[in-house]
């Protein structure tokens, strides 16, 4: 096994290559779902000859969101080149899978320069931080299933430092469900998951920086609640962004929850507001958020004032914070964070609709969601940096088709 992890990288390599040179979008998929033995151009065996066990152990691997070939081809190349003939226990193939996965981990005090000198191990390195996000979710789908489950990686795993803000919400979201059913909404498949890898260059490493985007719904309460997740490995390689929006229906009259979260070379950027649609949709949750911002006012830094720009857009309980080291924002801002939220489900929670008769506050609501998402969409801070990673016609579908699908799109000749 030691060997095969060596030049595992250029066996992954070759094995997409083939697929995106060969293959169809038919062929890719009837490949992948092993609904048939075709074989791949100049190849002597079919691609998928493994019992069923072995693919649903891929499955069970994938996370929820994958939708990149790329991807799948890895997990696939590496368990097809580990597991044994005769080997068809579900147990044993995600044992094996988690060995694979752990293996290429670096060794403790291990220098990542040293991954980029070679060709194969400029691959080996690639992949290795294609892997391991998926440490995790092998690990738990091994614990559900066996007792006997490997050790936990080295601490020098990559970690996204907001996944866990995106966790608390989640699990803020679901522990109301109840009262507010939430159900997942649909996203253009390619729109959910992006990656883009940046070359090592002189003392620069490899990094691989991937869009994920994750969006729930309440019919009828809530229009959207989308979080959009920019993460960069290395660890310590820039940046890292949570982009976490609630949009209510607009036949409430509700604020829009908004929370930003970004890493930087020189801190963490980080901003918490109900943003008013209206003049009275902070009316009833004032108090609340009196209370919340002065107590945590008085434990985070301040980075200033919002422009004057986009003061209309923010009430005057936003908080603009500058974090230096991670230590803050995994506490206190946290802490900060599920306080703003939770006060959030509860104003969604307890609302009433407008009543229909009241026209012009309907039309204030609908105007005022309109004008924030047009203002969000035209001055995304973040437009420049996934056009230079992922393309501009992807990047402005994800701004006006996901994120801010309520914005006046303006339309560019160039």
């Amino acid at each position: 096994m030691s060997d095969f992890i060596r030049y595992k990288g250029t066996v992954i390599e070759k094995e997409c290559w083939k697929m995106r040179k060969h293959a169809t979008s038919e062929e890719s998929r009837h490949a992948l779902q092993g609904s048939d033995t075709r074989r791949w151009p100049g190849e002597s065996r079919p691609f998928f000859d493994e019992p069923p066990a072995f693919l649903v152990a891929v499955r069970q691997l994938m996370p929820p969101q994958t939708s990149s070939l790329r991807l799948r081809a890895d997990v696939i190349a590496a368990l097809d080149a580990g597991v044994p003939e005769c080997t068809n226990c579900l147990v044993e193939l995600q044992v094996l899978a988690l060995q694979i996965l752990e293996s290429m981990l670096p060794e403790e005090g291990q220098r990542e320069s040293t991954l980029v000198n070679t060709k194969r191990n400029r691959c080996h390195s690639r992949a290795f931080y294609i892997w391991a996000p998926l440490v995790e979710r092998s690990r738990a789908v091994l614990s559900a299933v066996s007792s006997d489950a490997p050790p936990a990686p080295s601490s020098n795993r990559p970690v996204v430092i907001y996944e866990g803000f995106w966790h608390e919400a989640k699990a803020m979201m679901d522990a109301r469900q109840s009262s507010l059913p939430w159900k997942s909404q649909t996203i253009p498949f390619d729109l959910q998951r992006k990656v883009c890898t940046t070359p090592a260059k002189g003392k620069r490493l490899e990094t691989v920086t991937v869009a994920e985007v994750f969006a729930y719904t309440v019919p009828g309460r809530i229009r959207q609640a989308r979080a959009a997740v920019l993460s960069t490995i290395p660890e310590q390689a820039p940046p890292k962004v949570l982009n976490f929006v609630v949009f209510p229906d607009s036949s409430y009259d509700l604020p829009i929850f908004g929370a930003d979260f970004v890493s930087l070379p020189g801190g963490h950027l980080v901003v918490l507001d109900f943003q008013p649609v209206s003049s009275t949709s902070l009316s009833v949750a004032e108090t609340a958020l009196r209370d919340i911002h002065a107590h945590y006012s008085a434990l985070l830094p301040s980075h200033g004032e919002i422009p004057d720009a986009a003061r209309s857009f923010f009430s005057p309980y936003y908080m603009f914070i500058r974090a230096e080291g991670d230590a803050l924002v995994e506490t206190t801002v946290l802490a900060a964070f599920k306080a703003y939220f939770s006060a959030y489900l509860d104003l969604v929670e307890h609302a009433s609709p407008i009543p229909v008769e009241e026209t012009s506050r309907l039309l204030e609501v609908r105007e005022g969601h309109r004008k924030y998402a047009t203002y969000r969409a035209v001055n995304d801070p973040a437009r420049g940096m996934l056009t230079r990673m992922y393309g501009r016609s992807w990047t402005e579908r994800l701004i006006y088709e996901v994120l801010f699908e309520q914005a006046d799109r303006k339309l560019e000749d160039d």
